[in-house]
């Protein structure tokens, strides 16, 4: 992977992943919008080494700006599991976004998916940790057996980059930013 993670200020990263981690910004109704300010706070973050292009790509959020690579962010709750007899063993997660060329969910088959990103972040928003991996590695880990593309990545599977992150404290909250919007409309 060719970010350079030490220049990724992850304090402030999970302040705003702290902030937002409210019982509202969690419901369905809010899920796409904190995870696209999930992450235009991992690209302002960055130093610049990253644009954001999630709202314009599927399958993809950021482009690496040295070498014009491919990043997918993936965001859960616990995705790194603790229990005992999976310590370090990732939540599956659905890869919706390339399911291929429009056809029925039940038939779709791992050769059809397309590689869309280079590499995976996987964050934890719940132990604040953030991993990775590569395209080759999550296409090798899908479980061809579910309803939907889905992957299990395994302890090994990838790359731990930081983990147990305090974050930085915020001036303000979501719930705040929900009241001034409630405010003006």
């Amino acid at each position: 992977m060719t970010i350079d993670f030490s220049r990724v200020n992850f304090e402030k990263f999970f302040g705003w992943v702290n902030a937002s981690n409210t019982k509202q910004m969690k419901s369905s109704s809010f899920r796409g919008l904190r995870a696209h300010y999930t992450e235009k706070s991992f690209c302002k973050w960055s130093d610049d080494q990253l644009e954001h292009v999630g709202l314009f790509d599927n399958g993809r959020d950021f482009v690496i700006k040295e070498t014009g690579k491919f990043v997918e962010m993936k965001s859960q709750l616990g995705m790194f599991k603790t229990k005992k007899d999976c310590r370090g063993d990732c939540k599956s997660f659905v890869l919706k976004n390339f399911h291929p060329s429009n056809k029925d969910r039940k038939n779709w088959k791992k050769q059809d998916l397309i590689k869309t990103f280079d590499y995976l972040l996987l964050v934890d928003t719940k132990s604040m940790s953030v991993g990775y991996t590569t395209w080759d590695k999550v296409y090798e880990c899908v479980d061809e057996t579910a309803n939907d593309p889905k992957c299990i990545l395994k302890k090994g599977d990838y790359t731990m980059i930081i983990d147990n992150v305090t974050p930085a404290e915020k001036d303000c909250d979501v719930d705040y930013m929900f009241s001034c919007i409630e405010e003006h409309i």
